[in-house]
């Protein structure tokens, strides 16, 4: 097993922490180890800057507010093919914002946001394929990685149905230079979000 964990407070008294689980053999499937991975994560941004929405809104529209979030996920990953990786996932979410007590703002800035002002608690589930081709992970000189993740969020509460469809695509690439101490790394990361009611502002 491996673990790591952290906490961090900011110079403004924002708080981090976050905790992760590894075990590469936790059981096989047809002789292929299947790994697992569970990762948390609790952060509380006491002054999170918001500003104007939509192309009415005037740029000088700002406003503040505190969010707490915390997120917990379990991933089952096997790897059927050299380099190849297939997982599923399962996890929790919640975000919480401020009070609307304390939202402010200047001219007319919309109040409040859709999903401001209370819990919003989550249901994850979905999966992803990566592709990794690095010569060694944590210090990469050449070879690719890829990945693909899809997820659907299904909320848990009352009132309005505000679930989304989240899918995260990361394509990098390293490349050697002129000597082993450089390497040009090129990346591109596309993070999509879709909701039959729109996704909720803090999320």
């Amino acid at each position: 097993y491996f673990f790591d964990a952290d906490y961090r407070v900011h110079v403004n008294g924002d708080m981090f922490s976050e905790f992760s689980l590894r075990r590469k053999d936790l059981f096989r499937v047809f002789n292929v180890p299947v790994a697992l991975s569970v990762d948390t994560a609790w952060k509380w941004q006491r002054t999170l800057p918001y500003y104007g929405v939509g192309n009415d809104s005037p740029r000088q529209n700002e406003t503040s507010w505190n969010e707490q979030d915390l997120d917990g996920t379990i991933r089952l990953r096997l790897e059927p093919i050299n380099s190849v990786d297939v997982y599923a996932l399962l996890g929790v979410s919640a975000t919480m914002t401020g009070d609307r007590s304390i939202y402010w703002g200047e001219g007319n800035v919309p109040l409040p946001p859709q999903g401001y002002g209370r819990w919003l608690p989550y249901l994850r589930m979905g999966g992803g394929v990566s592709y990794d081709t690095r010569d060694v992970p944590w210090d990469p000189r050449r070879g690719g990685f890829h990945s693909l993740e899809i997820s659907r969020y299904q909320y848990l509460g009352g009132g309005d149905d505000v679930s989304y469809n989240d899918c995260q695509l990361v394509l990098s690439r390293y490349i050697p230079l002129w000597s082993p101490q450089h390497t040009l790394m090129v990346r591109t990361g596309w993070w999509l979000q879709q909701g039959l009611n729109g996704v909720p502002v803090p999320r």
